[in-house]
């Protein structure tokens, strides 16, 4: 995709209409406007737009929006213009058709790829000497002017003492990973140039290459995008917003790929890591443990997907803490599949009727909000409640992680207690006494959520935690604070007996 590419302008086709138009790609602030001076017909239901740009390019705008239209009057005459908002939008040698399964291959990055496949073996730089460099040189002066772009005749240059050798392996597969949506790839792709002013230069770009097991649409492209996206957020530690997204279809022709343009994507607020080793897993070092990690994950995705969004809401907000977070941090617990959980308590024969029979007193009752709401409490009489939920994940991290002990529990039954008097107004907590806890309580949440994910997943930290990671990853600060937070918390408590 090229970033340089701002604005297009073409003949766009409209009920079989040809019509100019300019199409601003500016983010949210995308914009298609046509003008004529015939009158443009209503964009009100019209949702896809193709038209073709002066440079021969085939363009589709999806998921249009109609934004207005106007009329002028000048000299000329009378000049029509009408504008739409498109979502999504497609530029290459083919047309997009959003319905169709058509799309085998997606490649895209993100903010945070680079650093997470940093693979430094592929690049170095080694001191040589003038006799090495001549015997090199010489022995492949034919294979070196044969696939050289120098316009002039080649000569062995001058060559001193103490050379220096920069290189590039070669190598472009940095990682691949089998998954249930289809082949990963992780890839080099560096450009080089020399000249006697500016040296050499060797830029490299990583991107990801998704191989699809069957064609899908594009919603589905964007689907699985944002899927392998909130992983890698996940693993960095920040949010992750996808670009570059390119697509090949079914008839595409080698090597030709659709470059597509998102006007609304992720935002980005946290620092960016500052190493590899701040990454709980690493695709380099640990390639077996990455993978098993990312195909378990992919694997339960479609059930834990609106828990992990809701973590990932939250850790987009960075080190910036409110209500809603730890509200949200709090509820994504409640939304995991059972099997992810306690199981419901069994009751006995008894304790049923009486529930029957309070559901039966409650129903005859009039409507209204208390009445619907005892009756929820009573349906729900047996089932594991959000605490059990918590503790449970909760004892999956302190089997994994010995830094965290038991003093986490206390600290999640208070962050239940705050959640629960946000949301109920419950009189039996004291928020005075813990506010203050309200950023570590959101963290503790956040983390048991998140580390006993890919725990069960796959990953041993331990191999992490060895490798002394800096505050810069969620999970490492949380990690790296608890024991001073659990002490802040034993001191308000006054060294009360919860903590051991």
């Amino acid at each position: 995709m090229d970033a340089n590419l701002k604005e297009v302008n073409g003949f766009f086709k409209i009920l079989d209409q040809d019509f100019f138009g300019t199409l601003k790609l500016d983010d949210e602030d995308t914009l298609l406007t046509f003008k004529s001076k015939s009158p443009i017909p209503s964009l009100t239901t019209i949702h896809t737009v193709n038209g073709t740009g002066f440079d021969h390019k085939i363009i589709s705008c999806l998921n249009c929006i109609d934004v207005g239209f106007q009329h002028s009057y000048h000299h000329g005459g009378v000049e029509y213009t009408a504008s739409v908002f498109p979502h999504f939008v497609s530029i290459g040698d083919q047309g997009l058709d959003s319905n169709e399964n058509t799309i085998i291959e997606i490649c895209f990055t993100t903010n945070d790829l680079p650093t997470l496949f940093n693979d430094r073996s592929a690049f170095g730089h080694l001191f040589s000497t003038e006799n090495k460099l001549k015997t090199l040189l010489s022995d492949n002066h034919d294979d070196i002017i044969n696939s050289s772009s120098f316009n002039y005749e080649l000569l062995l240059p001058e060559i001193a003492e103490t050379p220096h050798l920069f290189y590039w392996t070669g190598k472009i597969d940095i990682f691949q990973c089998q998954t249930k949506i289809g082949l990963l790839t992780i890839t080099h792709s560096p450009s080089f140039s020399t000249d006697g002013k500016t040296g050499i230069t060797c830029e490299n770009n990583i991107s990801a290459n998704l191989k699809l097991d069957e064609p899908i649409n594009f919603e589905k492209t964007i689907s699985n995008i944002s899927t392998f996206a909130r992983f890698f957020s996940i693993i960095a530690g920040r949010t992750q917003k996808a670009s570059d997204i390119k697509i090949k279809k079914t008839d595409s022709l080698p090597d030709k790929y659709v470059d597509i343009y998102c006007s609304y994507s992720s935002k980005v607020t946290a620092p960016p890591l500052r190493g590899i080793n701040d990454t709980p897993l690493s695709p380099i070092h640990r390639p077996v443990e990455f993978s098993t990690v990312l195909q378990a994950w992919i694997e339960r995705e479609t059930e834990w997907s609106v828990g992990r969004t809701q973590y990932l809401n939250g850790l987009n907000k960075n080190r910036s803490y409110d209500t809603d977070r730890l509200v949200s941090a709090a509820n994504a617990f409640d939304i995991l599949p059972s099997a992810a959980t306690v199981p419901n308590k069994e009751i006995s024969e008894q304790y049923i009727d009486a529930r029957t029979e309070c559901i039966k007193i409650l129903e005859a009752l009039p409507h209204s909000e208390d009445r619907a709401a005892a009756i929820g409490v009573m349906k729900r009489w047996g089932r594991a409640n959000l605490r059990s939920k918590v503790l449970h994940r909760a004892q999956i991290v302190k089997n994994n992680i010995p830094n965290i002990n038991n003093g986490i529990d206390r600290a999640l039954i208070l962050a239940i207690k705050m959640r629960n008097h946000f949301v109920h107004g419950s009189d039996d907590f004291d928020y005075n006494k813990y506010k203050s806890f309200l950023p570590f309580f959101t963290d503790a949440l956040e983390f048991v959520f998140s580390a006993s994910d890919i725990i069960e997943c796959g990953w041993n930290p331990e191999a992490w935690i060895k490798s002394r990671p800096s505050y810069a990853h969620n999970y490492s600060y949380f990690i790296n604070s608890f024991n001073n937070e659990i002490e802040s918390l034993k001191a308000v408590e006054g060294e009360a007996k919860h903590f051991k």
